[in-house]
């Protein structure tokens, strides 16, 4: 029900994206359109049509202009950041901005606060998520691990406290998600790796289609959009790649298995039996961290509760 066009740069090529748009109205379909851009490339005209079709717009901006710049030049070594607060003016006039997209490498400055909320001034709704990739990646210098991935979590977590007990209409998203599955008073299953590819498909340029974008690679395809198949046929195809991606007790060797998703790119020394995760022990001394301030938290709040009720 929701296709989100993504890049690379989607801007590039808006006569797919119009194509697309226009064949979904032409066949009657109900589906809700998003898109994750740059901004540089974002016009009025282009705006408009994507007002008059109801497109929710996504726009990366890593920071101020000095932090932005680290990575969001262009080829030439130009700033791109005007043109990119050029772009997010005119998504916001037309009420068609959804949020706007931090994010944060190994090549960015490690303290995120003022980053971020100079980035809150721009809009109301920002997320901050870290690089990550395998070890031999190409951008592998970029991956956030170790401790500024710890400096990552508390600072992220610090901001999502202050915007709850301020009750403010501010949203960074990053640690949210983590939060409410540690304070939920339910069970909770994980039985994939990413529970985000239970509902995702991934086409790629040439057609090929993958469970997310973080498995474009030929071991994860399983099939083309110009295969000749039925929609159950796909159904039953597409389900017996992800079988693949089940934990089953591959993972049970880490306390915290079942608590958080884990990137199918931080995945390692995959065998029948057992599977290793990259940078594991980073990420148990974190999330350790955030349940002892949780904890913390919520024995706070039970103690200023108890004390209301006494008086």
């Amino acid at each position: 029900k929701q296709v989100a066009f993504f890049g690379g740069e989607p801007l590039l090529n808006f006569e797919v994206i119009v194509e697309a748009i226009e064949y979904s109205r032409l066949k009657k379909l109900d589906i809700n359109f998003g898109m994750t851009t740059n901004g540089t490339l974002v016009t009025e005209e282009i705006a408009d049509y994507l007002k008059k079709n109801n497109v929710r717009v996504s726009v990366s901006i890593d920071g101020p202009e000095d932090v932005h710049n680290i990575s969001r030049r262009y080829k030439d070594t130009t700033s791109t950041y005007n043109d990119v607060l050029n772009g997010i003016s005119i998504l916001k006039d037309r009420e068609i901005l959804d949020i706007l997209e931090i994010t944060h490498s190994m090549c960015h400055p490690p303290t995120l606060r003022k980053i971020i909320k100079d980035t809150c001034k721009l809009w109301s709704r920002v997320t901050c998520t870290c690089v990550e990739g395998q070890k031999d990646a190409p951008f592998h210098s970029e991956i956030v691990r170790g401790d500024r991935l710890k400096v990552f979590y508390n600072e992220m977590f610090d901001l999502m406290v202050e915007e709850k007990l301020e009750k403010s209409s501010q949203y960074t998203s990053g640690v949210f998600e983590l939060f409410d599955a540690l304070v939920s008073s339910y069970k909770i299953n994980r039985p994939y790796f990413c529970s985000g590819i239970m509902n995702r498909v991934t086409v790629s340029p040439n057609g090929n289609m993958y469970p997310c974008p973080e498995t474009i690679s030929g071991e994860y395809c399983f099939g083309t959009v110009q295969d000749p198949v039925t929609p159950e046929q796909f159904d039953q195809i597409r389900r017996e790649r992800l079988h693949g991606f089940e934990k089953q007790n591959k993972l049970d060797h880490y306390w915290f298995s079942n608590l958080v998703d884990t990137c199918v790119v931080r995945l390692e020394d995959i065998s029948e039996e057992s599977i290793t995760i990259d940078d594991a022990d980073t990420i148990s001394e974190c999330l350790e961290d955030l349940i002892f301030r949780v904890a913390s938290i919520q024995q706070k709040s039970f103690q200023l509760d108890r004390h209301a009720i006494g008086t």
